[in-house]
């Protein structure tokens, strides 16, 4: 039997968790467990988890569902999908349900989650991973998945052929579209290069990706953006396709105008937001290698005084 953990419900986990647990309901081969809290987690053992994307309408019930993962059973892979500022609390409570076998999946914003789940957990397998999709927790239990189809990217460099099998198979079983790679490194900063700068520049602004679009001085400022983050992976010796402004240009022009990141969401609601990995990483990673980033150092700094306000 094979026992995955989803930690996290919001618009990816979300997406995974429903896609999984549809697929396996009343499956001894594979157990799906949901790991959330609040309403969202009274709402899915009441009525299940809602999810819609432009293909499918479904609900989906989990195996196990709880706010205290330390009363599952052990676990084999492990769905992180937390806000960035959130992972380490989170992983605080899994201790007991962790095996020296379990294998972690972070699918967060940033970058710098593998090294905070090694910290923790220095001697299980993790697995890098990131995902392209624009999905949503809009209501406690309710997921919606919009614009492009969903893809799940994910690598390592140190697994068995046989693990990477076997997960692939659960993954296609469950028609979630996910592809294993050699080059996840790349991948996770190919998507860094557009969700870091789409995510500080719409949350400066306070506009959508439709909004800030057609306004020539704001793709002017994206740009730069962009170009100050490319100027830091070729310092690192990241390989990135040389290419890459347009590919992230084209992603811009091709979401759904009411399109914005779920950072510049949780400025709007004042929640707690992921500046510091989407905005404040990239201006600590620049100086650390003297490397000068001023849109990033100017947006950042703006961001801190609004983020500030709402703690």
């Amino acid at each position: 039997m094979n026992h995955i953990a989803i930690l996290g419900l919001g618009g990816v986990g979300g997406y995974l968790g429903g896609m999984l647990a549809q697929c396996y309901q009343n499956d001894p081969a594979v157990q799906i467990s949901f790991i959330c809290r609040g309403e969202h987690l009274q709402i899915i053992q009441k009525y299940g988890l809602h999810v819609k994307t432009p293909s499918l309408d479904f609900i989906a019930k989990p195996d196990f569902i709880t706010d205290q993962p330390n009363s599952l059973n052990p676990v084999d892979f492990i769905f992180c999908c937390t806000k960035s500022y959130g992972l380490k609390t989170s992983l605080d409570s899994l201790v007991n349900c962790i095996t020296p076998h379990t294998v972690f999946i972070p699918i967060l914003n940033g970058i710098d989650s593998y090294e905070q789940i090694k910290n923790l957990f220095p001697d299980n397998p993790v697995w890098n991973a990131c995902i392209y999709i624009v999905s949503r927790r809009i209501a406690p239990g309710e997921i919606i998945v919009s614009g492009i189809e969903p893809k799940l990217i994910y690598g390592t460099e140190q697994v068995s052929e046989s693990e990477i099998s076997k997960f692939k198979n659960i993954l296609e079983t469950a028609s979630i579209p996910a592809f294993h790679t050699q080059e996840i490194l790349k991948a996770m900063w190919e998507k860094y290069l557009f969700i870091s700068p789409v995510a500080s520049l719409s949350s400066w602004l306070n506009l959508t990706i439709g909004e800030f679009r057609i306004i020539p001085k704001h793709i002017e400022t994206i740009l730069q953006l962009i170009n100050e983050l490319k100027t830091i992976t070729l310092k690192l010796e990241i390989p990135i396709d040389p290419n890459i402004i347009n590919i992230v240009m084209d992603r811009v022009h091709f979401l759904p105008p009411e399109t914005t990141s779920s950072m510049h969401t949780d400025f709007i609601n004042n929640s707690e937001t992921e500046l510091e990995s989407l905005t404040g990483h990239v201006v600590r990673l620049a100086r650390s290698i003297q490397i000068p980033v001023p849109m990033y150092e100017k947006i950042y700094n703006g961001l801190k005084v609004k983020n500030d306000l709402y703690k």
